[in-house]
């Protein structure tokens, strides 16, 4: 009977802890991608170096490109899974003031994170 009961207990709660590891994980890599941008002023500073971040998409246009032809290009690494999109290019200078912007971090199987990038030191103020 003890065990007829623990294995009704186990088969009802075993989804719900599977949601919550994911859902878990998933705010993990979140964060993980937030911390990134809000501490690249900071390196940019220590490096001395000026970057420019066009998010996971396809690599940006040749005019685009030329344009940001004297800043290095900064990879985000981003979950497998989830899709990094900045409206424009996120630049930041090599003393490491951030110019500002807004990207949308997103996954499918959780809620899109709108963010908006604080000059001038890339403050990340998201809007889940």
């Amino acid at each position: 009977m003890v065990l007829a009961l623990l294995g009704l207990a186990t088969a009802i709660a075993m989804p719900n802890l599977e949601r919550l590891y994911a859902a878990a994980t998933r705010a993990s890599e979140q964060d993980y991608v937030l911390d990134q941008i809000a501490a690249l002023g900071r390196e940019a500073a220590l490096n001395g170096r000026a970057y420019v971040v066009y998010g996971n998409a396809a690599a940006p246009d040749p005019a685009e490109a030329a344009r940001y032809a004297d800043y290095e290009t900064y990879v985000v690494d981003v979950p497998e899974g989830w899709r990094l999109a900045l409206d424009n290019p996120l630049v930041v200078l090599a003393n490491g003031v951030c110019l500002g912007g807004a990207l949308t971090l997103s996954h499918a199987d959780a809620a899109t994170v709108r963010v908006e990038l604080a000059a001038p030191y890339c403050r990340v103020d998201a809007d889940v």
